[in-house]
């Protein structure tokens, strides 16, 4: 056997050069991260996401009490108009396949 010392062996109290000091991140803490790096570069999913995320990790539960009137009165007709639209569409739809 060689004595020769290496400065790039790995082995018993010689671990590997690159990865020294590196910080291992939980699985959770890697996708919360991915998803903020996400949100950063503009994707639409990836806001969503951590905005739902954020609202139920950080928000209140009542949140309709909090609104003003105004807003409340935007939201539920906002709310209705979509709930129309898409029993117009399911009727099409279901017309359509007759």
């Amino acid at each position: 056997m060689s004595n020769e010392n290496h400065s790039d062996s790995v082995g018993y109290k010689q671990p590997p050069k690159g990865p020294q000091f590196q910080a291992s991140i939980s699985k959770q803490r890697a996708l919360i991260k991915r998803l903020v790096a996400s949100a950063i570069d503009g994707d639409a999913r990836s806001i969503a996401t951590l905005m739902s995320f954020c609202a139920r990790a950080f928000g209140d539960d009542n949140d309709d009490q909090q609104q003003a009137p105004e807003d409340r009165e935007i939201v539920q007709a906002f709310a209705r108009r979509s709930t129309k639209r898409r029993s117009k569409t399911a009727v099409t739809s279901n017309s359509s396949k007759e």
